[in-house]
């Protein structure tokens, strides 16, 4: 997905944000999660006088594993970006806008690919679940707990040091 400069009209330039199979196992080089065609979205491109805004939409589908019971499952992902990239080094400070992230920009054409993936990363939850209400597993028998229920939970195990406190009750007046 590469733009060059010269391309971006004075109206801006419009750019189809798409991925092939390869193209998306390319994108994000992780064990841990897998990209699924067909990424999608658009990025509009804009030169200003300080530099080039993309202002941006994104859909995609990732496999993740929740971690809380380690189960594989699909998330979808559906975001929009803006990123800013300032034309000269001596601009960085000057062109800085709220809400942008940033860019560079060295040669008279850039990749969108590594800017995507960095936006789909940036979708991602920290702690993936494959639902809200995720059980887990036992922590001792390791049992999947959405799926069956185990018994190791029934007798809590109290540290017998700590056994007289059982028998402690509070008088209130």
């Amino acid at each position: 997905m590469k733009v060059k400069l010269n391309d971006i009209r004075d109206d801006g330039l419009s750019v189809e944000l798409a991925a092939t199979t390869e193209e998306c196992a390319k994108l994000l080089n992780s064990t841990e999660l897998t990209l699924h065609p067909p990424l999608g979205g658009v990025a509009e491109i804009t030169k200003t006088s300080d530099g080039v805004l993309i202002l941006g939409t994104l859909r995609a589908r990732v496999s993740l594993q929740c971690s809380r019971c380690l189960v594989s499952f699909d998330l979808d992902i559906d975001g929009s970006f803006t990123l800013f990239s300032p034309l000269g080094a001596a601009k960085r400070v000057e062109g800085a806008k709220d809400g942008e992230d940033y860019f560079e920009i060295r040669e008279e054409s850039f990749d969108l690919s590594p800017l995507v993936a960095e936006q789909i990363a940036l979708e991602l939850p920290i702690k993936p679940l494959c639902k809200d209400d995720c059980k887990g597993l036992c922590l001792k028998c390791g049992i999947d707990l959405n799926k069956d229920r185990c018994d190791c939970h029934s007798e809590p195990k109290i540290d017998p040091r700590l056994a007289k406190l059982k028998d402690f009750k509070v008088k209130t007046k």
